[in-house]
């Protein structure tokens, strides 16, 4: 009975002291709170230095979905690259999240062949890093599409310049920026027009 009740003294004792550690860490935590920083942002950084690999398996940062109207201009991070032509900016407060589609363009689907080639090209030139936006557009989906800029370089055309993206006639007439730029990556047999006949993702998606 003496074993019995010892165990029940040491058990109560272990958690009286993970409970005292637990409120102690809590308490420094609301203290320092003005040090932070915008929490969402730091928790942005934070998931950035988690492999892509294990990253898309975790939940967003919990910031509320913002939503822009045609014409206007964004400013903020990217904190996550999905594929070739999309991804989540987070707004400078950090307070606002968007969906991005970029404008002109159109990357190969994750299951296709050079899929996964396309997004890691553009999760190496942006991801984490500050960007412009100008919003063209935002579709059925609540996605903004948008012209985006890193620093001077405009982030669409450096896409289908590197041959990891198509230029998406159909959505963005007459952009003889773009269809050049699809014409020089063609000739040179540069990203995925390194393979024989790639497949655009328009038809992939028609397929599917």
């Amino acid at each position: 009975m003496a074993g019995k009740e010892n165990s029940v003294r040491r058990e109560f004792g272990c958690l009286t002291k993970v409970l005292f550690a637990f409120f102690f860490l809590l308490g420094a935590f609301c203290t320092n709170l003005d040090r932070l920083g915008s929490l969402p942002a730091r928790l942005a950084e934070m998931e950035r230095q988690v492999p892509w690999s294990i990253r898309r398996l975790l939940p967003m940062p919990k910031v509320p979905y913002g939503t822009s109207e045609k014409g206007t201009a964004l400013a903020g991070r990217i904190i996550r690259v999905y594929d070739g032509d999309t991804a989540i900016l987070l707004d400078e407060a950090g307070e606002r999240r968007y969906r991005v589609r970029f404008y002109g363009i159109d990357a190969p689907e994750a299951a296709q062949t050079s899929g996964s080639e396309s997004g890691d090209y553009l999760r190496n030139l942006i991801e984490g890093k500050e960007v412009k936006l100008e919003v063209m557009d935002v579709d059925r989906y609540g996605r903004h599409v948008a012209k985006v800029f890193l620093g001077d370089r405009y982030v669409n055309l450096a896409m289908v310049r590197a041959g990891w993206a198509w230029y998406y006639e159909a959505y963005a007439k007459n952009d003889a920026e773009l269809a050049g730029a699809e014409e020089s990556a063609r000739r040179e047999g540069i990203g995925l027009w390194s393979r024989p006949s790639p497949e655009p993702p328009w038809e992939y998606r028609r397929r599917k």
